[in-house]
């Protein structure tokens, strides 16, 4: 679990702290890791004799500040944070990586407190589309948005704010406003470094004599969600082939046996298909171009997902034997 690797982590500082106890950056980490277990005030005397051993480092004094807001004193929380700002080596980047922290350790609405420290140092399009996902994680998602469109702003060559947006406006149903944004990572060449040159991606050109790859970008369970989309643009190419996680491999080909699907882990088979594909697209991006409004999404009739046969069998025989006749009910 989390905890318990924080726990090992604080054992092995500790020890590196006997050794050579006056290390400010072992102080530090050793805050930062007691305030993720939930230890604030070992946090706050942490990061405090970091400080003392190296007063002029601006991160230390962050930490302290956060330290002391998952204590609830507001007041020391204010100095320690208002010191950093003052600090000349402290910079924008630095208040955004220890909001991940704050956000990790004390949720999304204190983040946006140090997320905004961030921007008052140096306007930026992260510090701004970091508040937009604190907010939607706050599930103020209609609030969202205009941070985002303010990043847009601010640096329109950036993706990330463009591609965050169009997540924003496809969970809001605004599937014609959503898909363009959405669309911004695939010109990007900072997203998908691993993909580009290779294939080039897939904007809706005619694929009935092509070869499309599909790919997921996200967890296992968008990857369940975005494969009902696999049927659609299977039944237009001439071959499509989806690269997936290699837990979903089976049951994903057993549901769409006319599709080729390839694990993600095997990279000396992901890379083959790379090259054989005329095109490839993310799955959520490809949904665009072939199921574009919601009234045109329904799975219709039946399973998605095809269970294993044998395996429905065996579990049937298993339970009936113990149900002795009772009828079954199956929840998940």
């Amino acid at each position: 679990s989390d905890m318990a690797r924080y726990n090992d982590a604080i054992d092995h500082i500790k020890t590196a702290i006997k050794l050579k106890p006056n290390w400010s950056e072992a102080f530090g980490a050793l805050g930062i890791f007691l305030l993720r277990a939930g230890q604030y005030q070992d946090a706050i005397t942490a990061c405090q004799n970091a400080i003392d051993f190296d007063p002029d480092k601006s991160t230390l004094k962050i930490a302290l500040g956060i330290a002391h807001l998952a204590a609830g004193d507001e007041q020391n929380a204010t100095n320690a944070l208002s010191l950093a700002t003052k600090n000349a080596d402290t910079t924008a980047e630095d208040f955004i990586r220890f909001a991940d922290i704050a956000s990790g350790a004390l949720g999304p609405q204190q983040a946006i407190k140090i997320l905004e420290l961030s921007y008052s140092l140096e306007r930026t399009a992260t510090a701004l589309s970091h508040i937009g996902v604190a907010l939607q994680n706050m599930d103020l998602h209609s609030m969202a948005g205009p941070y985002y469109e303010a990043a847009m702003t601010l640096e329109p060559d950036d993706s990330r704010a463009s591609t965050a947006l169009g997540f924003l406006k496809l969970f809001l149903g605004q599937l014609d406003d959503g898909w363009p944004h959405l669309d911004a990572r695939l010109s990007d060449e900072s997203v998908f470094k691993s993909r580009r040159g290779k294939t080039e991606f897939w904007l809706g050109q005619d694929p009935s004599t092509k070869t499309i790859l599909v790919f997921f970008t996200d967890g296992l369970g968008e990857h369940i969600i975005q494969s009902a989309f696999v049927r659609y643009i299977a039944d237009q190419t001439e071959h499509c082939i989806v690269e997936c996680s290699r837990r979903l491999v089976p049951i994903l080909q057993r549901s769409f046996p006319d599709v080729e699907f390839v694990s993600g882990y095997d990279r000396t088979g992901a890379n083959d298909a790379l090259e054989r594909a005329d095109y490839q697209v993310p799955a959520l991006n490809m949904a665009r171009h072939v199921r574009p409004k919601i009234e045109t999404t329904s799975l219709g009739n039946g399973s998605l997902l095809k269970a294993d046969p044998e395996l429905v069998r065996a579990y049937r025989e298993k339970y009936e034997k113990q149900a002795d006749g009772r009828k079954l009910v199956g929840l998940s």
